[in-house]
């Protein structure tokens, strides 16, 4: 075999390679909305009990991923009832918003971020407003997937 043609099958190859290397990446690059996620609150006390009732949802749609998680919005602390009142976002792009949405008896935690957020980047800082005995308080904490 010539010299020219070893080098063309090696950059045919290095080509093909290159290639794969990229699909790879933009297929790993968006949060997969065929997987099921657990959500993990960071900084959420088990003495409040379990703060998410089941499996984060993904759907991606006009570059915008929207990660919905049944949420348990009542919780008892020491025989002290108590509500989380509402969310707020702490930290900005990629991520675009966070709120608590109720669909019939379910509510649930909505984020929705830049479609380019993978799974393993997803780390949004978000602030809960607990209401108990007449006192508010908030706690902040990184919602992650796994």
């Amino acid at each position: 075999m010539t010299r020219t043609k070893s080098v063309k099958k090696l950059s045919a190859m290095l080509m093909c390679v290159a290639m794969l290397f990229s699909v790879m990446m933009i297929s790993a690059s968006a949060i997969d909305a065929a997987s099921d996620y657990t959500a993990t609150f960071s900084s959420w006390p088990s003495s409040h009990g379990t703060l998410f009732s089941g499996d984060a949802v993904v759907t991606n749609a006009s570059s915008v991923s929207t990660v919905k998680v049944p949420i348990n919005t009542s919780f008892t602390i020491y025989g002290v009832s108590g509500t989380i009142e509402g969310v707020t976002l702490v930290s900005g792009t990629p991520y675009l918003s966070a709120d608590i949405v109720t669909e019939g008896s379910v509510k649930y935690l909505v984020v929705t971020c830049a479609e380019s957020v993978s799974d393993e980047d997803f780390a949004p800082t978000l602030a809960f407003t607990i209401s108990y005995s007449g006192h508010t308080s908030s706690t902040s904490g990184t919602l992650t997937l796994s």
